[in-house]
């Protein structure tokens, strides 16, 4: 493997982990288990181990925090609440405007909206407060998703090469594509808004790329699929779930939040 001058720390015992939060010093993961079995799990990293948190789940992909105290879960066709250690149904499959099939990553903003991919759909959901669910807009292949502080939306596509939308304003809008995200899975943005993330499940890679001049930056290459990554709460480490490979590892990356 190759990394740009960042530190690696490896934690096993995972079968197929695909997207990693942390909330209030809490690192969780999903782990999908088996595909299309009813294995899946949400666990928690505990003095260097992974212990079951709330389960079982279908296939369970992209995790958030929402508002604070809740913690959601994509799965299949439906949002699960799992923030009390318990699975609760948050959002059904009766609440879509059209049946999901394949839910993927889900992320919220600071008006308490949330937003939920459906990669073979190739739509991205967005729910309200009262959880009145619509489709946001269409794009082949949605996959991560992120809010930026300022409200905009950017979307990943699961694509060769992989491309990076941002939604501004009821359009969407194309302001990256390339081979280093081939597989586009996960994004995460700084605090400042100014840099994104992004890993290419295909490729292997993670990119930083600015979002103002749209220049990018591999920071770390030879990953076995990268899926759902995010930062951590201080920033100064990128967590990934490598789902093919079981693992997780956390990159400790340089503080960009107060780099203009």
């Amino acid at each position: 493997m190759m990394f740009a001058g960042i530190m690696l720390l490896a934690v096993l015992n995972l079968t197929a982990p695909e997207s990693a939060v942390e909330v209030n010093g809490k690192i969780f993961v999903s782990d999908i288990g088996k595909f299309n079995e009813n294995d899946g799990a949400i666990l928690e990293l505990k003095d260097g181990k992974w212990v079951p948190f709330a389960s079982p789940l279908f296939d369970p992909k992209g995790i958030t925090p929402y508002n604070d105290s809740v913690l959601l879960v994509a799965d299949v066709d439906k949002v699960w609440d799992v923030s009390k250690g318990f699975v609760e149904m948050f959002i059904r499959t009766t609440d879509f405007p059209v049946t999901p099939k394949f839910l993927n990553d889900i992320t919220m903003d600071a008006k308490g909206n949330i937003y939920i991919s459906d990669t073979k759909l190739g739509v991205v959901f967005v729910a309200d407060k009262r959880r009145r669910v619509k489709v946001l807009t269409k794009v082949n292949s949605p996959n991560g998703l992120a809010v930026a502080p300022n409200g905009d939306l950017y979307i990943v596509t699961f694509e060769k090469p992989g491309k990076v939308y941002v939604f501004r304003n009821g359009k969407l809008k194309l302001i990256y594509k390339s081979d280093d995200i081939a597989g586009g899975d996960g994004i995460a943005i700084t605090k400042n808004g100014r840099y994104a993330y992004i890993s290419g499940y295909m490729s292997g890679k993670i990119v930083r790329l600015n979002l103002k001049t749209k220049k990018a930056k591999v920071i770390a290459e030879g990953l076995k699929t990268p899926a759902d990554i995010s930062l951590s709460e201080d920033e100064s480490f990128l967590l990934v779930p490598m789902l093919e490979a079981g693992k997780f590892k956390k990159i400790k990356v340089k503080s960009l939040s107060s780099k203009r």
